[in-house]
């Protein structure tokens, strides 16, 4: 056997065993993700004004691509097995969605579903019963922009990215738009699901209470009333599920204004929702 032949029967070995390495055995290999810690804070990346705000965050290694769209750029992360994309409009510079995506180029897939997708959750620092964002599931690794995914709450199997859509709040009750009217008036623009129930007895007569209530959009209002006089003594605003991470956002609820002078405002949190902000009650100034 020549010195030549030995040696491209050298070269097949080496490159079979490179074939077989990346073909077969490279895919079972695969090192398995870090589930257990935060990775990714994306509240607080949905907090930040801009995209430029977002770009100066020290703790993100963070890659620039194109998205295919002129009018879109990406911002690509990457960290133990997950990856991070922020797709954001080059005129506003606003965060449009984020993508969180298991890494399943060099990772093994985990098989996440409703029972476990907490866990998940947990490496972007998501909550489900958060009121500034909306989740969306993905059961492929493929993002396609026609189609936003599954709601969180359906059933899904083995979700494999989480699509967060950050959701600007609105004005549901106009609160300085009730305040200083009486409760016939307040009723009236409040329509006929504003309901005045639970009079609360006490011997001292300044203190019975009325209070009125109304749901509507996933927020309850509560109108407290002091009969003798039929004077409005607070207005408090109760999100029935979840919370805000940024006080401003519950405060657009009641389009308040912290720094008003017609009413002062109390702002309640949650222990059991993560410290969210969920509620607002209001005094009039008199």
């Amino acid at each position: 056997m020549t010195r030549k032949t030995i040696i491209i029967i050298n070269a097949i070995i080496v490159l079979t065993c490179l074939w077989v390495y990346f073909f077969f055995l490279n895919p079972i290999i695969k090192a398995e993700p870090t589930v257990g810690h935060t990775y990714f804070d994306i509240p607080l990346l949905l907090s930040k004004k801009n995209i430029d705000e977002i770009i100066k965050v020290k703790e993100l290694e963070m890659t620039i691509y194109g998205n295919g769209n002129p009018n879109e750029t990406r911002l690509h992360a990457d960290n133990n097995g997950w990856i991070m994309d922020i797709i954001f409009d080059n005129i506003t510079r606003e965060i449009r969605l984020i993508k969180l995506s298991q890494f399943l180029n060099y990772y093994q897939a985990l098989d996440f579903n409703n029972d476990n997708i907490d866990t998940f959750l947990k490496v972007g620092n998501l909550d489900k019963r958060s009121n500034s964002y909306d989740l969306f599931i993905l059961e492929n690794s493929v993002f396609d922009p026609l189609s936003i995914g599954k709601p969180i709450g359906e059933k899904f199997t083995k979700a494999t990215s989480i699509i967060v859509y950050p959701k600007a709040p609105s004005i549901i009750y106009d609160i300085p738009n009730l305040i200083g009217k009486n409760i016939h008036t307040i009723s009236e623009k409040l329509g006929n699901d504003f309901v005045v129930t639970d009079l609360i007895e006490t011997d001292d007569e300044n203190f019975k209470k009325w209070s009125g209530i109304i749901k509507k959009e996933g927020y309850t209002l509560y109108v407290t009333i002091r009969p003798k006089n039929r004077e409005i003594t607070l207005f408090q605003i109760v999100a029935d599920e979840g919370g805000f991470e940024n006080a401003k956002d519950m405060l657009t609820v009641g389009n308040l204004d912290s720094t008003s002078k017609s009413y002062s405002i109390v702002l309640g949190q949650s222990s059991s929702i993560g410290n969210k902000y969920n509620s607002v009650t209001i005094y009039p100034k008199k």
